[in-house]
């Protein structure tokens, strides 16, 4: 039986450059740790991670526990691996005073349906003007090949909003 949780992150112990660092802006760290994680996970056949959303200051995981029909005792310890992805392979302790304590975790159940909602692939960067927009719209209906790597993700954002309509 699966079950499902949310989870916000905030630094717990944040140094003058946590106060200052803006999540959005090390999105490729964050996907990184949850990519590392679902590796481990999908061997075990224990958990999956998803991104949910980055803002400035935190983010939000949403997982999902195998829990093999014992119901799961949850804490901040389910997402221990990805923190440590972030302190030790991404050099996350500089915004952390406490090297071994990155993130204050907030986690609710949540529905299997709230779960499979879309997840995000990018991150605030992908935000384009109207004039922009509409420029890689044309571009993907011509030439998606030669889109630069925030144009990828913009249209990795265009089609999810398609998608959904």
């Amino acid at each position: 039986m699966k079950e499902y949780f949310e989870a916000m992150l905030a630094l717990r112990f944040p140094t003058n450059a946590g106060v200052s660092a803006d999540f959005r802006q090390l999105f490729s760290d964050i996907q990184d740790a949850v990519d590392d994680c679902n590796a481990l996970y999908k061997q075990w056949g224990t958990k999956e991670l998803r991104i949910k959303e980055v803002q400035k200051n935190h983010i939000v995981i949403h997982y999902c526990v195998e829990n093999q029909g014992i119901p799961h005792c949850v804490s901040g310890r389910d997402l221990s691996r990805f923190s440590r992805f972030l302190l030790h392979k991404r050099g996350w302790e500089k915004y952390s005073t406490v090297n071994t304590k990155l993130f204050i975790p907030a986690i609710k159940d949540i529905s299997q349906s709230e779960y499979e909602l879309p997840v995000v692939t990018s991150h605030s960067e992908t935000e384009l003007s109207d004039v922009d927009a509409l420029g890689l719209l044309t571009r993907l209906f011509t030439d998606s090949n030669n889109l630069t790597e925030r144009e990828r993700l913009a249209a990795a954002d265009i089609k999810l909003i398609l998608a959904s309509i």
